[in-house]
């Protein structure tokens, strides 16, 4: 808008106005969403040091709520009811507009039409109805060059600016640059219009008095086109001025680094090493890494890489690294992650040994899940083992579960129930199905349950082995499955893209997964660190 006022505001080259006017606002909102990546190489660091210095650190985390954690539910409130507000404004105004052309008489002249109405109006249009004092045209007091100049409106679509400045208005109605640039769009019109005038063979003299007399300081209709004598020292001011092509080609140059600078101040920047994206980290004063027994650094449950840390590092140096390792990580390992840190560059490294069963403790199932795997494994235990029938569902989850407990909560709970393998497939011969064996009793004699069993080894020699159930599908792979479904996908309750979700099941498969709606149009994918419970 600056660039706009300074520069082409008092020119004459008024159809690029228009369209720089209108592209503006679609920059302005389009800018933003653009994203540049940079790629860049991996850190490989290879030098080693030892007797790392060794500081212990402790802090204790306090959650805390407050009336600014409303403040967002209270925004988006205002919001919805602004644009409630302005939707409502714009329909109303779209009614009496259409009220207008129903209930009035109307004449076609050409392409247009003359709606005649009995009000005092000053002369405005909206797309091809041009809105007339009905006495005034009856009685043809209405100058040629007032057609020309509505016709012009009308002939140039000057009515679909305005709705889209409209419907923009309702979705940013706290924008208050937006009024302003409206009011731009329709003064431009009007140059338009007076230009077309001129090209008629008026003179600029004679026309201004007829705007003059034509003018009004009443309120503008909000849709439409209309003279309006606000603008008129304006314009008469732009009827006497010429913009030269050399001046002209000169002004569209300058627009060029404005659109670079614009575009480069507020479009998005993310660097990409490997192909994956790299996670913005929060700028603290101590960072808790735990050391897993695969040599690798989580913060957060969430694999992190060197250069990861060395970023981190290098907005805040005095980070402090806390490091709680695994009892059974290797000790090779150890020493080249705490190697590499030094490298780095950073000094103060923290060993917490003694936290770490605390924090492998958090890693358990909650008693929730504890008390839900009880009362399954104990359902199907009491069966017997060769009547036992195991719900798929069941098992699903009797498995999730027991994985995800501790070596002191599978000692204490019930045993994990033993799964009988599924009866042999029938025998077919020419395209009938045979039943198998029925089982050998208890009660039959030893001559019966030889003859039994050698029938039992006959069946099971001519009949092949039922092929292995497939393997289940892997995190990744119903990931990558919903991602081809067109799903969208949560992490921590915050959206994201199909691509960050497979980065995330890449970096760590232990994430858990609930997929809801899985064989709708649009699969909705939720991914946690945190347990998911199953409701019934």
């Amino acid at each position: 808008m600056a660039f706009y006022k300074l520069f082409l505001e008092r020119e004459t080259m008024h159809q690029l106005k228009r369209f720089y006017l209108l592209f503006a606002l679609v920059l302005s909102i389009g800018f933003p969403l653009i994203t540049f990546t940079q790629f860049v190489e991996p850190v490989t660091i290879t030098q080693n040091f030892t007797n790392a210095q060794q500081i212990v650190f402790e802090h204790e985390a306090i959650e805390q709520t407050s009336l600014w954690d409303y403040l967002p539910q209270l925004l988006w409130t205002v919001y919805g009811i602004g644009v409630l507000i302005f939707s409502l404004k714009f329909v109303l105004n779209l009614n009496v507009i259409f009220k207008k052309i129903h209930c009035n008489p109307k004449l076609k002249a050409h392409r247009y039409i003359n709606v005649l109405l009995n009000d005092e109006v000053t002369p405005h249009t909206f797309f091809n109805y041009i809105f007339l004092n009905k006495y005034k045209y009856e009685s043809q007091q209405i100058p040629q060059e007032v057609f020309i100049h509505e016709q012009t409106h009308a002939e140039q679509k000057h009515s679909l600016d305005i709705l889209f400045i409209e419907l923009l208005q309702i979705l940013f109605w706290f924008n208050p640059l937006l009024y302003f640039i409206k009011r731009d769009i329709k003064l431009n019109h009007e140059f338009l219009a007076d230009k077309a005038v001129l090209l008629n063979g008026i003179q600029p003299s004679q026309y201004q008095q007829l705007l003059l007399a034509f003018s009004s300081n009443a309120a503008e209709p909000q849709l439409a086109n209309a003279i309006n004598y606000s603008s008129i020292k304006k314009r008469f001011t732009i009827m006497k001025t010429q913009t030269s092509k050399q001046k002209m080609w000169l002004r569209s140059l300058l627009l060029l680094p404005l659109v670079a600078l614009t575009l480069y101040g507020f479009s998005e920047r993310k660097e990409v090493v490997n192909g994956e994206i790299l996670t913005s980290l929060e700028i603290i004063e101590t960072l808790d890494l735990f050391l897993n027994e695969n040599g690798e650094l989580l913060l957060n449950d969430k694999v992190v890489t060197l250069l990861e840390i060395k970023n981190l590092f290098q907005q805040n140096k005095n980070l402090q690294v806390s490091v709680k390792i695994y009892p059974d990580a290797n000790k090779e390992i150890k020493d080249n992650i705490f190697s590499d840190l030094r490298t780095i560059g950073i000094k103060k490294i923290t060993i917490c040994t003694s936290q770490v069963d605390e924090f492998l403790n958090q890693q358990k199932a909650t008693p929730e899940e504890v008390a839900e795997y009880n009362k399954l494994a104990k359902k199907y235990n009491a069966q017997p083992k060769e009547k036992r029938v195991v719900k798929l569902d069941d098992l699903k989850r009797l498995e999730y579960i027991y994985n995800k407990m501790s070596k002191d909560q599978k000692a204490s709970s019930e045993p994990f129930p033993d799964c009988p393998p599924p009866p042999p497939a029938p025998k077919v011969i020419k395209g009938k199905e045979l039943p198998p064996p029925p089982p050998i009793p208890a009660d039959a004699t030893p001559t019966q349950k030889k003859k039994m069993q050698n029938a039992v080894d006959d069946y099971n020699n001519k009949v092949p082995p039922p092929p292995p159930p497939p393997a289940p599908k892997s995190p990744l792979d119903h990931v990558i499955e919903m991602a081809k479904k067109g799903a969208s996908f949560y992490y921590e309750g915050k959206s994201i893209s199909s691509d960050e979700a497979i980065s995330l099941l890449k970096k760590n498969d232990k994430l858990n997964i609930s997929t809801k709606e899985s064989n709708s149009k649009q699969p909705k994918v939720y991914i946690t660190t945190k347990p998911i419970v199953i409701k019934n």
